[in-house]
């Protein structure tokens, strides 16, 4: 039996409310759902090598950033500036440097406002203006762009192909597990509501590519389900650089794609620059 006009009425108001209320619900909480820093209050410093520099950067807003920073072995040596990916901060990405390190790369250990203990909230302007901090203080150390790397992993792919628009002189970009856009990863997400309009930090790396002609090396887990591989395919696709290679890692997931030797992937297109 068929509702009544009336019940009909009753009916859609309450899905229209339930729609406006989940649509209301995301935007205000967005960032909540996007950004999760390691709630530390602070590094435990106690347990930084020897061989690692602490340093502190200031960004554009008056934010300290602390970070960390391995100095290259050779002076003339490059440096890799890594943007990890969501809760992570700059201790834990450390061993996942180390075959770098032992080919003698320099590492720059990027780090977000609010997370690892720095001051600050996550959004997609702060983490611009602290990577462009980062690559300030390189370059006043005397690195030249030519001489730095882009490393960026999953959420970090959007700060490294923002650095690599307004640092076209750098000698690579190198994204692991990037999304297309975390618009386009949240449309599909959230596909019965108005992402476009509701989304405020949306890393439209899809749109940025295209421009860039900095040397280019994505690699992505075939299983990944946080961020599928078709958006590292769309990625490759757009990009415009003479140099561009995709690997797609069979067995591998989002973060497991170290279990996969994939540095030595890596390092191999790095010295193809040379």
């Amino acid at each position: 039996m068929l509702p009544d006009k009336k019940e009909y009425k009753r009916i859609m108001y309450t899905l229209l409310i339930l729609y406006v209320a989940a649509a209301a619900t995301l935007f205000l909480l967005q960032r909540q759902l996007m950004y999760f820093p390691n709630m530390a209050p602070e590094i435990n410093e106690t347990f930084k090598p020897d061989f690692v520099q602490k340093i502190e950067i200031t960004t554009a807003s008056n934010h300290k950033i602390k970070s960390w920073f391995i100095a290259p072995q050779d002076n003339n040596q490059d440096i890799i500036i890594w943007f990890h990916g969501n809760a992570s901060d700059y201790k834990n990405t450390l061993p996942l440097t180390y075959k770098y390190i032992d080919k003698r790369y320099g590492v720059f250990l990027a780090e977000y406002p609010g997370y690892a203990g720095n001051p600050g909230k996550p959004t997609e302007d702060t983490f611009y203006d602290s990577a462009r901090s980062s690559m300030n203080w390189l370059i006043a150390k005397g690195y030249s762009a030519k001489n730095i790397i882009l490393y960026g992993q999953s959420i970090g792919s959007g700060p490294a192909t923002q650095m690599a628009v307004e640092f076209p002189d750098v000698k690579a970009l190198i994204l692991e597990a990037p999304f297309s856009s975390a618009l386009n990863l949240a449309q599909k997400r959230f596909f019965f509501l108005p992402v476009k309009y509701l989304m405020h930090d949306k890393y439209e790396n899809d749109k940025k590519i295209s421009g860039i002609k900095t040397p280019l090396m994505i690699v992505h887990g075939e299983q990944d389900r946080i961020i599928p591989a078709t958006h590292s395919e769309t990625l490759i696709e757009l990009s415009n650089a003479q140099i561009k290679h995709r690997l797609v890692v069979e067995n591998a997931s989002h973060n497991d794609l170290f279990n996969f030797d994939i540095e030595s992937d890596i390092i191999a297109f790095l010295k193809e620059l040379e």
